[in-house]
């Protein structure tokens, strides 16, 4: 009896303490140790790199498809981009002209009075970021002072409004003037990472009147 006491104290003495480790097998953990004291296993960041934030774009405000300031631009992780990397996309870094400076609001006439039935107003813009033709927010690269990417467009000043001289037009047709877009494509930042690529967008380009036929039914 005393023999048998002996064995189960031992036994209850192993499960607590726990089996010497069989030198065969490496021992098992579910923690893992770290030579930096408190590191809790999140990536380190050091002083002069920012972390790349893989979240996703967030739209522009007023349902615009581009615009030119955005708070979380990654100046920074742009500022990082290889020289000969910008050297080698050098021919996107161009600026558009405008074609009319004196009027950037008005219903233009030109030379031979030919007048606009709708009325725009053009710009040159810089975006920082815009959504691409295949709907994913970019942000575009813009490096000031010495490369940028700048565009022109014009901008239906009245979009979904009727033409001028819409009381013209033969009896029951109606006008309206709308949106027109041309593709442009631009040097982008992919996401999450401080690479590059191509990629194409819808630029507003011009303010046209249509003309809306009567139903004939």
């Amino acid at each position: 009896m005393a023999l048998f006491g002996s064995f189960v104290l031992a036994f209850v003495i192993t499960q607590i303490a726990g089996a010497p480790s069989d030198p065969k097998k490496p021992a098992s953990s579910t923690t893992i140790r770290s030579a930096v004291s408190g590191w809790s296993g999140e990536p380190i960041v050091f002083p002069d790199a920012s972390p790349i934030s893989t979240n996703r774009i967030a739209p522009c405000p007023s349902g615009q498809k581009l615009c030119d300031e955005d708070e979380n631009y990654p100046s920074d992780i742009i500022q990082r981009i290889p020289l000969e990397t910008i050297k080698k996309f050098s021919h996107y870094f161009v600026n558009d002209s405008l074609l009319d400076t004196e009027t950037p609001l008005a219903v233009k006439i030109d030379a031979v009075n030919e007048q606009d039935l709708c009325l725009s107003k053009e710009m040159l813009k810089f975006p920082k970021k815009a959504e691409a033709t295949d709907n994913e927010m970019k942000y575009i690269v813009q490096i000031p002072g010495t490369k940028m990417q700048g565009v022109r467009v014009e901008l239906c000043a009245n979009e979904g409004s009727s033409c001028y001289y819409n009381d013209t037009f033969p009896l029951g047709y109606k006008t309206v003037c709308r949106q027109k877009y041309i593709h442009r494509t631009f040097l982008t930042l992919v996401q999450g990472t401080d690479k590059v690529e191509t990629s194409e967008f819808s630029i507003p380009s011009c303010c046209v009147c249509k003309i809306i036929p009567p139903r004939l039914f």
